[in-house]
């Protein structure tokens, strides 16, 4: 009975931690082509802005938008970008995210 329950807690654990690396492994992945294709770029400038993403953030959708044949835009982003980082870039926004 016990020899069951720590080869079950053994693939409980092996599976999670697949899990974790294929999340981290995805994490570079920023949008989908489909995204690409119906982008409002200045609304996805806006949402990497009040997280906190770097410009060079855009980079990673441009490769991504690049693949499904799309044209990122990078003025609309940069504007949407720069609003979210002035709601990120407050004390509250500071007490929420460190």
């Amino acid at each position: 009975m016990i020899s069951c329950v720590i080869e079950r807690t053994a693939l409980v654990t092996i599976a999670g931690g697949l899990l974790a690396m294929v999340m981290l492994a995805m994490s570079g992945c920023t949008m989908t082509g489909k995204q690409c294709k119906q982008a409002d770029w200045w609304a996805i400038g806006y949402e990497d802005g009040i997280w906190g993403y770097p410009p060079k953030r855009f980079n990673d959708h441009v490769r991504t938008c690049t693949h499904a044949r799309v044209e990122a835009d990078a003025t609309n982003w940069v504007r949407g970008h720069t609003n979210g980082l002035a709601i990120y870039c407050t004390p509250v926004g500071g007490l929420v995210n460190g």
